[in-house]
């Protein structure tokens, strides 16, 4: 109980709102107010409150506590519940754009429910999103034992960030491939684009250019099965973020080939960087702060203007505090 009150005491959790939603919102409030009134007296007095006589104190004092041992073994079989009812909050927040209301929601999740693997990936994906690069490998790390592909996908992506980590980064995204193959979610669009995005993204920055187009038209393929959301009109995120890296790729693919047999471009080569070029324009939609700056770093800031980034800042503009 003592953790219970710690746990919905600090962070503006909404205590009795999350209370009522349980049903139990008075009982634990009674039971708060006794922990709270600490020694016999206290007690005593309730009772008289109660007009319980002394005779019976020992035995009412026996009710009492085991009220509290209900209560906190209902209360603490529910926290998962909680972890998910905030967990969902955090994600319809997330989906509209705003970062920081999610965040918050998430770290409650995380509090109340530190098991639930989607409030960790999630909660991690948020850090990444703002920056915050050593929060969100927190994160990831706690999933990765439960051998979630999301969690090597993920922090994989964080360690493409450092020139020395690609090397980790490559392992980390093979393994989450081939944990993706023998799992439940194997057939996941989403999952299947971003690892292998992410593996042809990483390869090359190795310069490792034929290993890097032939994951990246993997990772074009499944993009063809992401759908923009029709009730929020959104692209998926991280979506025709391979359509962006394929020309480049394809050109240094050519450029290799030429020096080493003086292999000429094929005749539609042209014809297919224009296509991936045009799909780049309409369907970017990274994720994070650092897929957007790689354009940036590179040149590439005609693709980088016309990126969808809503899935990075806040899209939504908050009241002025200005009168």
């Amino acid at each position: 109980m003592a953790n219970f009150v710690q746990l919905f005491s600090t962070g503006g959790f909404g205590l009795f709102e999350t209370l009522g939603l349980l049903g139990q919102g008075g009982l634990i409030f009674t039971v708060i107010r006794t922990l709270q009134s600490t020694g016999q007296d206290k007690i005593k007095n309730l009772l008289k409150k109660l007009n319980i006589p002394p005779r019976f104190h020992s035995q009412a004092t026996l009710g009492i506590t085991a009220m509290l041992l209900l209560a906190t073994v209902g209360v603490n079989n529910s926290l998962p519940k909680i972890g998910e009812l905030y967990y969902k909050e955090g994600k319809e927040l997330y989906d509209e754009g705003l970062l920081v209301e999610a965040k918050t929601e998430y770290e409650k999740a995380a509090k109340v429910a530190p098991q639930y693997s989607n409030t960790l990936i999630a909660l991690g994906e948020i850090y990444e999103s703002l920056g915050d690069l050593d929060q969100a490998k927190k994160q990831y790390q706690r999933v990765l034992e439960q051998g979630d592909p999301r969690a090597f996908n993920n922090l994989g992506r964080v360690y493409m960030s450092s020139k020395d980590k690609q090397s980790d980064a490559e392992s980390l995204l093979r393994i989450g491939l081939k944990h993706l193959a023998k799992g439940p979610k194997k057939k996941d669009p989403q999952l299947n684009y971003e690892l292998h995005l992410n593996l042809g993204w990483v390869l090359f920055e190795q310069k490792l250019y034929d290993e890097a187009e032939k994951e990246l038209r993997e990772a074009a393929k499944f993009n063809d099965e992401l759908k923009k959301d029709p009730a929020k009109k959104t692209l998926p995120l991280s979506g025709g973020l391979a359509y962006c890296l394929l020309p480049e790729v394809r050109k240094k693919v050519m450029e290799g080939r030429k020096d080493k047999t003086n292999e000429q471009p094929r005749a539609d080569d042209e014809k297919e960087k224009l296509d991936w070029t045009d799909k780049c324009k309409k369907k970017a939609h990274p994720e994070t702060i650092a897929q957007y700056k790689w354009f940036i770093e590179k040149g590439k800031r005609d693709l980088a203007e016309n990126m969808d980034t809503s899935g990075v800042v806040n899209t939504k503009p908050q009241p002025s505090t200005q009168p």
